[in-house]
């Protein structure tokens, strides 16, 4: 308003300025006597134009002054616009930030952001809509980008999430792993310790293929694979066994008849191993 009123008087003085100069050099031609009446019309007629042309510039430069003013004015306050958009937009970040703290609110974080970067995007945009002929594409563009950021956030979390528990359950497999390798191997200690002859082999196969079964966990084909294997080792090793004993009692069958007979007793009633008894008698 201020400036307004110094603009309407600043006008003033320039048109009462200018009609002051014309109206002197008029009373100058006015008062000249070697000119005749009709020169004298004619240069009183050009001062006039002369007034009219200048109180003209006048008013377009006047006109201008205030086209300038107004623009500067409304640049001013679409840049305090601004600048209390972009202060509110720091404050909420910045409870956000404090409020969302911690990775376990990593992902709620990044979407609250994103939604006050979008809030602030819109702002902006329509502050200056009025002059800006694709202002609706832009943001109907901007209300797509902020959509598609929303859904690589959650899917980025979905992902991060299904890694971890992933990593999880290798970790938990792997340790579990290593467990029952340590048992094994302790039980393949004492059985070479502890047993002798077809238990022991019996027993350290059973073993090995143990370990084969678990770290062909999950492949149905190959654990029904190594179990026919163990099956069939497992009769060579019987089957090799009751050869030897038949060998042993082929060649001293004469001399020890009477102490085979014996350990079949044994067998039968005491319970114990028939090819126990037998070596023993041998």
């Amino acid at each position: 308003a201020i400036k307004l009123k110094q603009q309407k008087r600043t006008l003033k003085k320039e048109r009462d300025l200018a009609h002051l100069e014309a109206s002197i050099k008029m009373r100058e031609i006015a008062k000249l006597e070697d000119i005749d009446q009709e020169t004298r019309v004619r240069r009183l007629q050009a001062t006039q134009t002369e007034l009219n042309q200048k109180l003209k510039q006048i008013d377009q430069a006047n006109r201008e002054r205030i086209k300038t003013a107004r623009e500067a004015r409304a640049k001013a306050e679409l840049a305090e616009q601004k600048n209390r958009i972009n202060a509110i937009s720091a404050l909420e970040m910045a409870r956000i930030n404090q409020n969302l703290k911690g990775e376990e609110n990593a992902t709620n974080r990044k979407i609250a952001l994103a939604d006050l970067a979008f809030d602030r995007a819109s702002q902006l945009l329509d502050l200056e809509a009025d002059k800006n002929a694709n202002s609706q594409t832009l943001k109907e563009a901007l209300e797509i980008n902020h959509q598609n950021r929303i859904a690589e956030i959650r899917d980025k979390a979905e992902a991060d999430r299904i890694a971890k528990e992933q990593a999880a359950a290798r970790e938990l497999i792997a340790s579990e792993t290593a467990l029952k390798e340590d048992i094994l191997e302790i039980e393949r200690l004492r059985a070479e310790v502890n047993l002798k002859g077809q238990d022991r082999e019996l027993e350290l196969l059973r073993l090995d293929y143990e370990q084969k079964f678990m770290m062909a966990k999950g492949n149905s084909e190959k654990i029904l694979l190594l179990r026919e294997q163990q099956s069939q080792q497992i009769t060579a090793i019987q089957s090799r066994e009751t050869e030897q004993l038949l060998d042993l009692t082929s060649d001293f069958f004469g001399s020890y008849g009477q102490g085979l007979a014996d350990a079949a007793v044994g067998a039968i009633m005491f319970g114990e191993s028939f090819s126990e008894s037998v070596k023993a008698v041998l």
